[in-house]
C-alpha cells in the first residue's frame, strides 16, 4: 500500500507543502492529500487558523463558530477539536506531538500554518436562498420562477465554489 503521507510543520522557511483549508467545502489540502472535514470541523479549523496567534478561548470559539446561543457548551469544543486531531494525524504526518494545543484554562491553539479561501460567502447570495425558500414554503410548492432562481442560485454556487458538505454526524 503506498504512502500517501507527507510532513507538516509550523517552522517558518520550511520547505513543507502548506496546508490549505476552503471553509466553504470543508476540504483540507496538502498538495494532493486530501482531508474532508464537516462544516463544523471547516468552521472551527478556519477560525483558528484566522486568528492573529492562532489561539482563541472556549467562549470566543463557541461565539464564533456555533453561535452566541451555545456559549456555556465547552464540551462542544473540546469534542470537535478532539476530533479534528484525529483526523490531521490520520491524514497528515506531523511533526509535532498536537496540531492543537490545549490551553489550560483558556482555550486552544493553532500550531500549524493553514491558507484559509472562502471563509465568507457572498451575505446577498446567502439572502437570496432564504427569501427563495421562504417563497417556497409560503406557497407550499415551486413556481416555474422558482426553479429558474434555484438554477441560478446553484450556478452562483458552482462559481463561488460551494459544494456540497458533509454532514456533522460523527
Amino acid at each position: 500500500m503506498e504512502d500517501r503521507s507527507v510532513a507538516l510543520t509550523s517552522i517558518p522557511g520550511d520547505k513543507a507543502i502548506p496546508l490549505e483549508l476552503n471553509v466553504s467545502t470543508g476540504v483540507l489540502k496538502q498538495g494532493e492529500i486530501t482531508c474532508f472535514l464537516t462544516p463544523t470541523e471547516a468552521r472551527l479549523l478556519g477560525f483558528l487558523a484566522t486568528r492573529s496567534d492562532r489561539s482563541a478561548t472556549h467562549k470566543t470559539i463557541l461565539r464564533q463558530v456555533w453561535g452566541s446561543e451555545y456559549y456555556d457548551e465547552i464540551t462542544y469544543v473540546r469534542a470537535y477539536i478532539y476530533r479534528l486531531i484525529k483526523k490531521l494525524r490520520e491524514s497528515f504526518t506531523l511533526e509535532m506531538a498536537k496540531p492543537i494545543t490545549n490551553l489550560p484554562s483558556v482555550g486552544y491553539r493553532l500550531e500549524l500554518e493553514i491558507r484559509v479561501s472562502q471563509l465568507q460567502t457572498n451575505p446577498t447570495f446567502l439572502v437570496e436562498i432564504l427569501q427563495l425558500v421562504k417563497q417556497i414554503a409560503d406557497r407550499g410548492e415551486a413556481t416555474g420562477l422558482d426553479i429558474q432562481a434555484a438554477r441560478r442560485l446553484t450556478r452562483e454556487a458552482q462559481r463561488l465554489e460551494i459544494g456540497d458538505l458533509q454532514s456533522d454526524e460523527p
